[in-house]
């Protein structure tokens, strides 16, 4: 049985809420959002998607994450652990990351519905790829490194050169991904090796990557000040949020910000 909110969100709406944040024809612009904080959609993650290409136009590119978590070595699965005598079988059968066919997990419906849009290009990175259409989604997601997943040459670090912004739909501030970047950048973390099975000259393979810890029980409250600063703007979307911010702003914010609190 289908519930419906006190309002009604729509294509034309949605892409009008848009314009009126700040998003312009031509803008690069990476999306999280919340579908279920959204209320009513006519016609659910579709909706949303194609209103966010009305907002930036033909010349606009789009990019969401497309993250992937089963893909990872079974013995780091935390959430919830894997049992023991299942770990020589996952490590045997967990299939290879697909750009085409992994579906992605805790990302959201528009998220994983924009994966496979028409157009769509998906990044390398068997845990941490991102989904990319518009004229500078290669530039986005080509030829990622697998290191440094939320480093200076990964998708994010691209969309601060690209001039992007990061826009929240509902979902809480702490997903928003761009962050991660300051992790690199505050010069406290110590790198850490992990692994993933993807295909490697069309072998399946569990592949090494060098990566850090991203804690992220302060983004909230850097986000909050991002607002009071006015540097990031909030915007009344029917029965939630959409927030706008540049991207190279926010994370030279939130440097600043992490370093003065030390978290």
């Amino acid at each position: 049985m289908t519930e419906f909110g006190a309002h009604l969100v729509t294509r034309s709406g949605l892409a009008a809420a848009l314009a009126a944040a700040g998003i312009a024809p031509g803008d690069v612009i990476c999306v999280h959002a919340a579908m279920g904080r959204l209320g009513y959609v006519c016609g659910g993650a579709r909706t949303v998607i194609e209103a966010l290409m009305d907002a930036i136009g033909a010349e606009g590119t789009l990019m969401m994450p497309a993250y992937t978590r089963d893909t990872v070595d079974p013995r780091e699965w935390r959430y919830p652990p894997a049992p023991a005598a299942w770990l020589d079988a996952l490590v045997a059968e967990t299939p290879a990351y697909d750009p085409v066919r992994t579906p992605t997990q805790s990302v959201g419906a528009v998220a994983e519905l924009f994966r496979s849009y028409p157009g769509v290009r998906r990044s390398r990175h068997p845990v941490s790829s991102v989904a990319a259409a518009g004229p500078k989604a290669d530039a986005l997601v080509a030829d990622v490194p697998l290191d440094n997943r939320f480093g200076e040459d990964s998708p994010f670090g691209r969309l601060v050169r690209l001039g992007g912004k990061a826009v929240m739909l509902g979902a809480p501030y702490e997903t928003m991904s761009l962050l991660h970047l300051s992790q690199y950048r505050v010069g406290w973390s110590e790198p850490e090796t992990k692994s993933a099975c993807m295909m490697v000259n069309g072998e399946r393979r569990w592949v090494n990557f060098s990566d850090v810890r991203f804690p992220h029980d302060w983004a909230r409250a850097c986000v909050d000040d991002m607002l009071r600063d006015g540097l990031a703007v909030r915007h009344t979307l029917v029965e939630t949020y959409l927030l706008v911010v540049d991207a190279a702003a926010a994370v030279d914010f939130t440097v600043a910000w992490r370093r003065q609190r030390r978290v």
